[in-house]
């Protein structure tokens, strides 16, 4: 056997060297840590809120009115709460390309016609509680009205999920007032000190949240109020706001909830396995993987079809079961003419103008 051994010889530090390590180090995570930070910022990593150009609107909510203390969807991943006797009417408005430096797509205009007697929020929930726990965290948003002022607070809500310890929610409200203005160039940014976890337990169904609130106290009065681009990064300063890919943020966006129609003509889900004369089998597929397995409903059991080699079959009832974050089974039942044994097509063909398939995962 021949024996090779090797010329190069590895260089070991010297212990002159051994005192700085610890600082050289720290000099190369930061220095890395820099670099991170500019890939993040530059194709908008950074930002934790979803769907922040109000672009993805499956549930087509817009305009949403929430009144009384109630909570209402917005468009994907916001909500907003209304106050104890306010009414809150909140539309996502096309901005006239041009109109001013850096103008997005949308916004959403906040009409709150009656102010009600405690606080009104627009919110969104972050998926897991250790996002920013024990850390600087920094939201900015653009803001403004049409005539006088505004006041506007924000305000950061820790939730440890189902099981969780402390069962109530931990509110941290930051310090800056912002009085927002007719100015549609100032980006108005507001840094909180995001309470430690240390002590606290995580609920076990993988349902724990930060969320955060913009909120505008009764006070204040009625009136609109525009926002867009909202921004939420840890730390205490927040980049240029750089909107991710449209396709990353309808992904990102269906990860909590997925809309198949309504789409005003024909489309097939899948191809399925009838059981029966009166029971189809197919698999629906969703587009990404969600957060759990979701809540899936259906727009009505009369909505759909099944349809094989010879004719088209009305549903009499259509059933979700065996659903995992990635798929459904679909039972659709028909009155008869099905072949036990053979393929048929799932579809929205007995109402194509208001079937639909509703996957919920939100938090």
């Amino acid at each position: 056997m021949t024996t090779y051994t090797s010329t190069y010889a590895l260089p070991s530090p010297g212990l002159a060297d051994a005192p700085n390590a610890p600082a050289q180090f720290a000099a190369l995570t930061a220095a890395t840590e820099t670099a991170l930070n500019t890939v993040r910022d530059a194709t908008g990593v950074n930002n934790l809120l979803i769907n922040s150009r109000f672009e993805v609107d499956q549930r087509a909510a817009s305009p949403a009115t929430v009144t009384g203390a109630s909570t209402g969807w917005i468009s994907d991943r916001w909500k907003c709460t209304s106050g104890t006797g306010a009414t809150n009417v909140l539309t996502r408005t096309a901005i006239s390309t041009g109109s001013f430096a850096g103008a997005p797509r949308y916004k959403m205009a906040w009409n709150r016609s009656v102010a009600g007697s405690s606080t009104s929020y627009v919110h969104q929930r972050i998926e897991d509680v250790r996002n920013g726990a024990g850390k600087s965290v920094t939201v900015a948003f653009n803001a403004a009205v049409s005539s006088g002022t505004s006041d506007i607070t924000v305000s950061l809500t820790q939730c440890f999920g189902t099981g969780g310890s402390p069962s109530s929610d931990v509110t941290t409200v930051g310090a800056t007032t912002i009085t927002v203005t007719t100015s549609t160039s100032t980006r108005h940014t507001v840094t909180i000190s995001c309470p430690s976890i240390s002590g606290k337990t995580i609920g076990s169904n993988e349902d724990s949240y930060l969320e955060v609130r913009i909120n505008r106290a009764s006070a204040t009065g009625t009136g609109t109020v525009d926002l867009w681009d909202p921004q939420c990064v840890i730390g205490s300063t927040a980049p240029t706001y750089v909107a991710r890919n449209p396709q990353q943020e309808l992904a990102l966006c269906q990860r909590y909830y997925y809309q198949f129609g309504p789409f005003g003509g024909s489309r097939y889900t899948s191809v399925g396995w009838c059981y029966s004369t009166t029971v189809l089998y197919a698999v629906f597929k969703f587009p990404v993987s969600m957060r759990t397995s979701p809540a899936v409903t259906f727009s009505a059991t009369n909505d759909f079809t099944a349809t094989n080699s010879s004719a088209a079959y009305n549903s009499t009832n259509v059933t979700g079961s065996h659903v995992t974050p990635d798929q459904c089974l679909i039972t659709c039942t028909v009155a008869s003419g099905l072949t036990a044994g053979q393929a048929a097509m799932f579809s929205n063909d007995q109402d194509t103008t208001n079937a639909a398939i509703y996957a919920t995962a939100e938090l």
